[in-house]
Order: structure tokens, then C-alpha cells, then sequence
């Protein structure tokens, strides 16, 4: 990324992007922490009860699939090309945009896609809580911290968005 494109709010932009990024995955220790700290069984017992722990698995398992799919599908279509044609369409300039204006829907959609892979991770800290082992708490809360790796903030999507990459190679004959 050349120099004229890091404008100070866009470093601050990702920073806050990034730091919200760490809270979310710090949030997963958290979730193994406290069902660490509750197995001693005596809280687990009175939750769980008759609890159908089979059939709240695999509800869960699917409703997983269906966040994680969201979260791809919503980051996905923030950064897509159509967006970068029809922005590059309204553009007056033939230089490429300021990449700080693209930040505010990239971390929200940054932020959604987070969200949504986070809650995988609750869904096992909630199953283990109702009854279920440590292997399944763990299960979930890994596929969780993968999706949050794969979903990271990155400069290379606001760039794409910007169409830093687009509008200059549109540029040149």
C-alpha cells in the first residue's frame, strides 16, 4: 500500500477494527475459563436434568453452520467487486479513493461477520453448561477461533473495496 493511501484516521480506523477483533477472540479463553471453573458437576447437575443432549447437539451443530455461512455471506458481499464498480462509477476523480471512508462498513460488517462466528463458540460454553463434555466445548469454541482467524481485520479487503487496485488498472491503457 503506497504511502499516500495512510491517512492517519485509516490507521486508527484499522486499529479499533483490530482491537475488537481481540476482545471477541479473547472472549473464547474466557468461555473455557469459566466452564473450567463450573465442572466441579454440582451446577451442571441441576441444569441439566432430562435435557435431550443428542438432539440440542446437533440443533446446534446446524444452527453453527448456518452463522458461519451468514458471516461468510455478509463479509463477502461488503467487499464484493460490484460494490467497487458501482462506487467507481459515482467517483468524478480518476484517482483512487480514500481508503477512510470505506472503514465504517467494513468494521461493521467486519464486526456482524465476528459476532456470528462467536456465537458458535457460545453454543458449546451453553452445551456444556446443560450437560455435554469437555470435547464438544472444545469443538465448537476451535471452529470458532478458526472462523475469527479467517475473519480478521485485513487492509487488503478495504482495499479491494476502494478499488485501489481496480481504479488504477483502469487507468492505464
Amino acid at each position: 500500500m503506497s504511502q499516500e493511501y495512510k491517512t492517519e484516521n485509516f490507521e486508527k480506523g484499522m486499529m479499533v477494527a483490530r482491537i475488537i477483533w481481540t476482545v471477541i477472540f479473547g472472549s473464547l479463553l474466557i468461555y473455557i475459563l469459566v466452564c473450567h471453573a463450573l465442572a466441579d458437576g454440582s451446577f451442571r447437575n441441576e441444569i441439566s436434568g432430562n435435557m435431550p443432549l443428542d438432539l440440542m447437539r446437533n440443533i446446534l451443530f446446524g444452527a453453527s453452520s448456518i452463522a458461519l455461512l451468514s458471516a461468510y455471506v455478509i463479509r463477502r458481499r461488503t467487499v464484493s467487486v460490484k460494490q467497487v464498480n458501482s462506487i467507481n462509477r459515482y467517483s468524478s476523480s480518476t484517482s483512487p479513493l480514500n481508503l477512510a471512508q470505506f472503514l465504517p462498513k467494513y468494521t461493521a460488517a467486519m464486526l456482524m461477520s465476528c459476532a456470528l462466528s462467536e456465537v458458535v463458540g457460545i453454543f458449546g460454553m451453553v452445551l456444556f453448561l446443560v450437560g455435554d463434555s469437555f470435547q464438544n466445548l472444545y469443538l465448537f469454541t476451535g471452529v470458532s477461533a478458526i472462523a475469527l482467524i479467517y475473519f480478521r481485520p485485513k487492509k487488503e479487503e478495504i482495499e479491494k473495496m476502494a478499488g485501489v487496485g481496480l481504479v488504477a488498472g483502469a487507468i492505464s491503457p
